[in-house]
């Protein structure tokens, strides 16, 4: 019976406070959990860690940027090589200076325009009597054409005169003594694929009267008969004086060839060399 009672009870405290919320509309208040009881004097409270800092971030070490490939230089233009000029092939000698000739001498003494024998002045004479050349020339007028006679003279090697240098001079009679005055020489040379077309020149130096014969053929002569103007100071160009519609290459032909020289020396210097060209 007092379980029923005491049933009943709550029943109508639960009734009555059901009535009073719907009078007031108010909610009820929530009910707050006990707060925890403070604690007891001498119990620690444990530590709560503490919050580590977030480690500084080091700063992005910047890359550095991908370098572009340089450029490579565009090369220069080298100016285009004007094609190489050539130049002529030079002269082609048929005969140099200072070669071996085969030589023959002559005593005849000159007497000069004052009368002195072996003088130095002009417009003189040469004794007949002593005149050992012009007896050859005499006995032997066509002496150039005689090979055989001129082969069997003595050799020596050019130039023959004073007036080149007499330190190189040949060692003859002809420079030994001043009253040798006649001089011939004679060589043989080759020419090889002679042409008409080709350019052929002779230079000679001579001092003096002058008489130069090609296979055979008078080619030139300077004959002042004792006078002026009978000889040069140099190897000049010689060009036939004989014929004015010749040149050299109509005295020449293929194969050997002969060149025979006489020089008669008056009064002054005497000299005698020579060289012949191709090209």
């Amino acid at each position: 019976m007092k379980k029923i009672t005491g049933l009943m009870l709550i029943l109508a405290m639960l009734a009555s406070a059901a009535a009073m919320t719907a009078c007031g509309g108010e909610e009820a208040p929530a009910v707050t959990p006990d707060a925890p009881a403070e604690e007891t004097a001498g119990e620690e409270t444990p530590e709560t860690p503490a919050e580590e800092a977030p480690a500084e971030e080091e700063p992005a070490v910047e890359e550095p940027a991908a370098e572009e490939p340089a450029e490579e230089p565009v090369p220069e233009e080298e100016p285009a090589e004007e094609p190489a000029v050539e130049e002529p092939a030079g002269p082609t000698y048929l005969i140099e200076q200072m070669e071996t000739y085969h030589y023959t001498t002559f005593f005849c003494p000159y007497t000069d325009g004052s009368g002195v024998v072996g003088g130095g002045a002009a417009n003189g004479y040469f004794e007949e009597t002593d005149d050992e050349m012009a007896a050859f020339l005499a006995e032997n007028p066509e002496w150039y054409k005689d090979t055989a006679l001129m082969s069997s003279w003595e050799e020596a090697e050019g130039p023959f005169g004073d007036c080149i240098d007499k330190i190189i001079a040949a060692d003859t009679d002809f420079v030994n003594d001043p009253n040798v005055n006649g001089l011939m020489v004679y060589k043989t040379f080759n020419v090889e694929n002679y042409s008409a077309d080709t350019l052929y020149e002779l230079y000679c130096f001579y001092d003096n009267t002058v008489y130069i014969y090609i296979n055979g053929e008078l080619y030139f002569f300077s004959d002042a008969n004792c006078g002026v103007g009978d000889w040069n100071g140099g190897y000049d160009l010689i060009s036939c004086n004989t014929d004015e519609s010749k040149t050299l290459a109509d005295f020449l032909k293929d194969g050997e060839n002969t060149i025979a020289i006489s020089i008669k020396n008056c009064w002054g210097g005497r000299e005698l060399d020579l060289y012949m060209t191709a090209q």
